[in-house]
């Protein structure tokens, strides 16, 4: 620790600030590292700072962020609603006309009593913005004038998701969205253990939050996540109450980081503020169109079942099994809980709500299985895959193709995978992108993955895409050599292959 004493400012200084910097250098073998503090001290108040927006605010910070050294102060309107329970309660978003926003995170939980609506002014001198985000926030220091105004217009219209990263913090309003999965509730989860035969632990990553896919007409897809808790009432209060409309239209919600369900790393994910924000429309119409669709509804788990899509258009297998075989159980069904509520509650009460299973694959043995069909280039390492073959030959590279799935695994089933197409299952194949699954006894709920396909991939009049395991680490990473073994599963709760005009 480090205490550095700076006097006060001389009588006959003329200025109103002054800027001093401390460099801290490293010893011996830790020469080459080097840390620089800034320090401004100033004499500037909050009535001689200057009215700035906040869009203006940001962009005079570096991009990775930092300290107000200007005496400016912005006004703005609370858009968050901390009273529905889906954004933190240390957590308040403001935004004003130039439609960006920024988050403040009280030290007190109970210093944040500003609710949707409210408008204000923050002194912004000498806070610390990153992410746009102010954290250790104080209110009694630097909020004034408040008053009750309305967000209406404030909301930053999106046309495409591709972008969002660089919104963080904003309330948007996307154009043209829809779910990927319109299966169930805002909630996708069983976590208060109501049709569970295991007590409900906690997930992996930082929440009990849940999320469900969400993609725009224009591009890009991001999760929207919805506060949970272990309790049927905890959380927001909405995540039960409506079911997912099946067409498209204007959600709204605040952008925000969240940790993934899998690790520490932190992706843009958006917030509704409560169940109004979605203008999703009930009927059929979507921005997107199906290619192919493997989701199955609860049925007779007897005998041997072929797997088929849902469309009949397409063919989707494992490695090395063909059907379900509730027989020798080699891959058999699984669950996914797609809470579903008992009647549409219009008074947003949660409680009259009940839990729909829907059926999915689950395949064992995930490493050198004997019935393998698998041509491996490597022959030190044989993981098996989830395996859809599908054409895309009414489609051309100005139509942009995704696939989408949901899954997850048993604790000791395979966590790694890599998405990678060819032209057939003897051909060459590429990757475009990495995923894990989760352990399905920590987070109650398959995680929803969407992935655009290389241009390359229109016009063909066969796509085969594996899901394939590419590390023998099992999901619940008790520990670094935890291998998966020959019972370990992995469900593949849903998958689908999509496309939409560029």
């Amino acid at each position: 620790n480090f205490t550095v004493n700076i006097q006060q400012f001389p009588d006959d200084f003329e200025g109103t600030a002054r800027n001093g910097v401390v460099t801290f250098k490293g010893a011996a073998e830790f020469n080459d590292m080097q840390k620089i503090l800034n320090i401004t001290q100033n004499v500037d108040s909050y009535e001689k700072a200057e009215d700035i927006a906040i869009a203006t605010l940001l962009e005079s910070l570096p991009e990775q962020g930092g300290a107000v050294t200007t005496n400016y102060r912005i006004t703005g309107v609370v858009v968050s609603d901390k009273a529905n329970r889906n954004i933190g309660a240390n957590q308040m978003v403001i935004q004003d006309e130039s439609q960006r926003g920024i988050m403040f995170e009280f030290i007190d939980t109970d210093d944040n009593k500003y609710t949707l609506g409210t408008k204000m002014t923050i002194w912004m001198l000498g806070l610390d913005v990153k992410d746009n985000t102010v954290s250790n926030f104080v209110s009694k220091d630097f909020i004034y004038d408040i008053s009750t105004s309305s967000d209406e217009g404030l909301s930053l219209e999106l046309t495409s998701l591709n972008d969002a990263s660089k919104y963080i913090n904003t309330l948007v309003t996307v154009k043209n969205a829809e779910w990927i999965f319109p299966y169930g509730t805002y909630y996708p989860g069983d976590e208060d253990g109501t049709n569970c035969s295991y007590a409900p632990k906690q997930p992996i990553g930082a929440t009990s939050d849940h999320a469900r896919m969400m993609r725009s007409g224009g591009g890009g897809a991001l999760r929207a996540y919805v506060h949970g808790g272990n309790g049927i009432d905890d959380g927001a209060t909405f995540k039960h109450t409506r079911l997912l409309p099946q067409g498209k239209g204007d959600l709204t919600g605040i952008i925000t980081l969240n940790k993934m369900e899998t690790s520490d790393q932190m992706i843009p994910v958006i917030r509704m503020r409560n169940g109004n924000d979605d203008k999703i429309s009930a009927t059929g119409q979507r921005a997107w169109s199906t290619i192919a669709e493997f989701v199955w509804p609860p049925f007779d788990m007897t005998g041997i079942v072929p797997i088929v899509a849902k469309s009949d258009e397409g063919q989707l297998k494992s490695s090395f099994e063909t059907n379900w075989d509730f027989t020798n159980k080699t891959i058999y069904a699984g669950y996914n809980y797609w809470r579903t509520v008992a009647n549409e509650i219009s008074s947003g009460s949660s409680t009259a709500s009940e839990s729909r299973t829907f059926t999915g694959m689950n395949g064992k043995r995930w490493i050198e299985h004997p019935n393998t069909t698998m041509n491996y280039p490597d022959p030190t390492f044989k993981g098996e895959a989830w395996i859809a073959s599908f054409s895309t030959k009414n489609t051309t590279t100005a139509d942009e193709i995704s696939i989408s799935l949901a899954t997850a695994s048993s604790a000791t089933g395979p966590r790694y995978f890599t998405a990678e197409w060819a032209e057939s299952e003897d051909g060459t194949f590429k990757e475009f992108g990495t995923f894990e699954s989760v352990n399905w006894d920590a987070l109650y709920y398959a995680v929803e993955f969407s992935f655009v396909l290389p241009e390359e991939c229109a016009g063909k009049e066969n796509v085969v895409v594996r899901l394939r395991v590419n590390r023998n680490i099992r999901a619940d990473m008790s520990n670094s050599s935890a291998t998966l073994g020959t019972t370990g599963t992995n469900r593949l709760c849903a998958f689908v292959v999509s496309k939409r005009t560029k």
